[in-house]
């Protein structure tokens, strides 16, 4: 499946919307928040809004072709982060918008263990930043839920 087939397939529904193009940006290359964030900076906040339920709707319909793509990582985040449901919630406040201080504040986990998580992590090449960590992959919490 290419953009254009899905251009064309959401202009069956809403024909010649300047947003149709960007939908299928967003689906075909599961853009995370900041680079969607970057096409829409001039929109009006309540655009914003219903794209960004868009965006989240159409990532959770594309959640299986994701899961092919990011095998590999999955299975290594699922091996580092256990069954530990503090891990777990830890990682998924690593969207680089919090320290680990504040991380083992929200989750709340004991800072040495959420810093070996991170060291372990970034180990795996499953974070971008270790300051502020963002894993490399979205994560929700059916990766969790998953069969190995």
């Amino acid at each position: 499946m290419d953009e254009a087939f899905f251009v064309d397939r959401v202009n069956t529904i809403q024909p010649n919307n300047p947003v149709n193009t960007l939908l299928a940006h967003i689906f075909l290359n599961a853009l995370d928040s900041k680079s969607f964030l970057c096409y829409v900076v001039a929109m009006r906040e309540t655009e914003l809004d219903v794209l960004l339920e868009i965006r989240d709707l159409l990532l959770l319909i594309a959640e299986p072709q994701l899961a092919e793509r990011d095998k590999k990582w999955r299975d290594e985040l699922r091996r580092i982060a256990g069954k530990s449901d503090k891990n777990i919630k830890a990682v998924m406040l690593m969207d680089g918008t919090r320290n680990q201080s504040a991380i083992a504040k929200d989750v709340p986990v004991d800072v040495g263990q959420l810093s070996k998580l991170v060291k372990a992590l970034k180990a795996g090449n499953l974070l971008k930043t270790s300051e502020n960590p963002e894993v490399v992959i979205p994560v929700s919490e059916s990766i969790f839920k998953e069969e190995k």
